[in-house]
């Protein structure tokens, strides 16, 4: 056997070494480990095999004693061949064990490895001079291990490799070095191996299983190293970071961030940064140490489209393909009933007066409970008061005490504005909001509450029926705009549950409120209410700028359509119109404004700050993080250039009195197809710390903050 190549890894405590047999089938073995006993710290709780290896010299691994054929030759300790980085962390399996199956086939299946016609090597332990064997699974697709380089012995050029695959229809594949054969696959364990072996307490490594079949495919071998718009290359991963910088011991507790990574089933691209399915990622913060990790959800249309290899759920622009007439017909009567409505929770995670963990969307079968120390799927969040409905509010308003969201009424338009205390899983109705203009509810993504009033917002932008009918996407989707129909803002006491205030209000279109809060005369009588939002200047493209193709396509092209901090203010004297106008020159953050937070403490009541992610132009999204101070008018803005940073959320320091005395995390996908996790002081909103992950990161919506114990 001649040397294919060997990966040469200068930031790993480990190397590869890639080769063939006969010419023709190809694996891997891990060399050129560290010195120590095998019974060293191990990397979570990855198997033991698998952590410290004894330094191993020359080897000469004899096939299975099945077959009477000639012993591989002996693979190099020193690494050979042009090589390649490795910037992705490597799946290995501590079972795997090399096997011939033929004179000129190569494989693997379930097992211990064997070598010199030894017995297989005991759990846990590793004898002298043994490494591990791992047989590549795919050829000719992005792998997670890095490409071969070009010009090897082997003539292969720029093959690539997957270690450990599992495809949907219970095989595994055969790698040859021209073609991929495909035979019966018994289960293979998955185990991530981190960058360094992290203190105790120990780490929690999660074994990956099920991975999609086609997990990496055409929308992942995009030219852009961004990987903020490439599908999370496996299920889930867990590991301990190392942290540039300091991070505050006082921060003690678990970030969870939501929002679409797995953009594709199979061969088939989704359309819209809304349709991937959800993947969680945790970041645990005690002591000054970051562990952290990501996990998919769980959701039934994930699972569907795992099983199926297909689209079976509607997503946001996406409707699955019928086989025929009748399937159609019953697709349609399904969407009718609800059946079809995606419950891929890709959208928002809430944190529950009682503790529950919550991960949500628009549809209201989207509420899963999840774990948030594991990010295991718990299952469905079951509602069990009369009201049902098909779709709700994305990020409802959550305090210790209460959870208030609205119902969009499509029959009859307006808004159900419903209350359920912690604790419990049960809606009440509060009251009811008639929708004033247009033939549906406008759409209400989100919504702002104050001490005493909860505001319903009717925006032009409204839900559309035959949109919903239609196979293929329209440029407003599910929505269709009704300027004619106007725009109103509704405030609803949330004691009586009686609107106080229906006032018209100039055209907009927002995703995100930021906070709202009572305007208050000399005498303390509430004159008016103050709800903030990032508006997107009444423009809908905003929409159809979100299709992963501008994303990928359109980068550093200046075609982020204008954003700013929308201020309404809604009169309580019976006037009829309110006001909308920035609340400071849109150029102190780029005229890019949403993916907004503001210190807690402050929700519904006068504040002064909010962190959010505006845009240094030229730009295709917005690609800065900013803090706004609402009562100077200006912004600080934070920026790495080519990089995509997601939602800034900020964590108050325990016992601060200031409003902006705390941490900012956000999570960071660079220009390099590499991402981190980075903390900002709330205050001075300079860089704290960050800790670079092992792989790139999606891009993510929303998250939440749950604290230790």
């Amino acid at each position: 056997m001649g040397v294919l190549d060997s990966f040469n890894c200068t930031k790993r405590p480990w190397a590869l070494a890639v080769g063939r047999y006969k010419k023709e089938h190809l694996f891997v073995g891990l060399h050129d480990l560290p010195e120590g006993p095998a019974e060293a710290p191990v990397y979570g709780n990855c198997p033991k095999d698998l952590a410290y290896i004894p330094h191993p010299p020359r080897f000469e691994p004899t096939p299975s004693r099945d077959k009477g054929v000639d012993s591989l030759s002996r693979v190099p300790t020193e690494p050979s061949g042009s090589g390649t980085r490795l910037d992705e962390p490597t799946l290995f399996s501590s079972t795997a064990r090399v096997r011939v199956v033929g004179r000129r086939e190569l494989g693997w299946s379930l097992g211990r490895i064997e070598y010199r016609g030894s017995a297989s090597h005991k759990a846990g332990r590793v004898p002298q001079n043994k490494v591990p064997l791992f047989v590549t699974a795919r050829s000719t697709a992005h792998g997670l291990l890095g490409t071969a380089g070009s010009g090897t012995t082997s003539g292969v050029v720029n093959e690539q490799y997957y270690g450990g695959f599992e495809n949907n229809d219970k095989k595994h594949v055969r790698l040859s070095k021209n073609k991929t054969s495909i035979g019966r696959r018994r289960g293979l364990m998955i185990t991530n191996v981190a960058t360094r072996p992290p203190p105790p307490p120990s780490v929690t490594t999660t074994p990956a299983h099920h991975q999609l079949e086609g997990l990496v495919n055409a929308e992942t071998t995009s030219p852009t190293k961004l990987a903020a718009w490439r599908s999370i290359r496996r299920e889930r991963w867990e590991g301990e970071l190392v942290v540039e910088g300091e991070i505050p011991m006082w921060l003690k507790g678990t970030y969870i961030r939501n929002g679409p990574g797995m953009w594709h089933v199979g061969d088939y691209n989704f359309r819209h940064l809304f349709d991937g399915y959800a993947t969680l990622v945790r970041l645990y913060f005690e002591d000054g140490r970051l562990i952290a990790g990501h996990r998919q959800i769980e959701s039934e249309a994930y699972k569907a489209a795992r099983k199926n290899n297909k689209l079976c759920y509607r997503e946001f622009s996406e409707v699955p393909k019928p086989d025929n007439f009748l399937s159609y017909v019953g697709e349609l009567a399904n969407l009718f009933s609800g059946a079809s409505l995606t419950d891929n929770a890709n959208t928002g995670v809430i944190m529950l007066g009682d503790g529950r963990v919550v991960c949500l969307t628009e549809t209201i079968k989207g509420s899963i409970q999840i774990d948030p120390d594991t990010l295991e799927t718990i299952g469905r969040f079951e509602y069990s008061d009369k009201w049902g409905g098909l779709i709700h509010s994305a990020h409802p308003i959550v305090t210790s005490t209460d959870f208030w969201t609205l119902l969009p009424d499509l029959i009859r338009p307006g808004y159900m504005v419903v209350r359920m205390a912690a604790g419990t899983n049960e809606r009440k109705v509060v009251g009811r909001v008639d929708c004033r203009g247009g033939p549906a509810p406008g759409w209400v993504h989100s919504f702002p509450v104050t001490d005493n009033y909860v505001i319903a917002p009717e925006m032009s932008l409204r839900y559309c029926a035959q949109n919903l009918l239609k196979a293929e996407p329209t440029p407003l989707y599910k929505f269709e705009w009704h300027p004619e129909s106007k725009a109103f803002m509704h405030v609803m006491c949330k004691a009586s549950g009686k609107i106080v205030a229906s006032v018209e209000v100039p055209l907009y279109v927002t995703f995100h409120f930021i906070n709202a809060y009572e305007e208050k005369d000399e005498d303390g009588r509430v004159r008016a209410v103050i709800a903030d939002c990032c508006e997107h200047n009444a423009d809908t493209t905003i929409l159809d700028k979100l299709r992963l193709q501008n994303l990928r396509s359109s980068a550093g092209q200046d075609v982020l359509p204008d954003a700013r901090v929308g201020r309404f203010r809604i009169p309580l004297d019976g006037t009829p119109h309110g006001t909308l106008e920035a609340a400071l020159d849109p150029n102190e953050h780029g005229r890019g404004m949403d993916m907004c937070s503001i210190n807690p403490a402050y929700l519904g009541k006068q504040y002064r700050y909010a962190y959010a992610c505006g845009a240094q132009r030229p730009c295709n999204f917005p690609n800065t993080l900013t803090k706004i101070d609402l009562v100077k008018k200006k912004a600080k803005n934070w920026y790495d250039p080519g990089a995509v940073p997601s939602e800034p959320f900020f964590v108050a320091r325990p016992g601060a009195t200031a409003e902006d005395d705390g941490v900012v995390i956000s999570m960071i996908s660079d220009k390099n197809g590499e991402g981190y996790a980075l903390l900002l002081d709330g205050s001075t909103f300079e860089e704290v710390a960050r800790a670079k992950f092992p792989y790139g990161l999606p891009y993510g919506l929303h998250g939440c903050w749950v604290p230790k114990d």
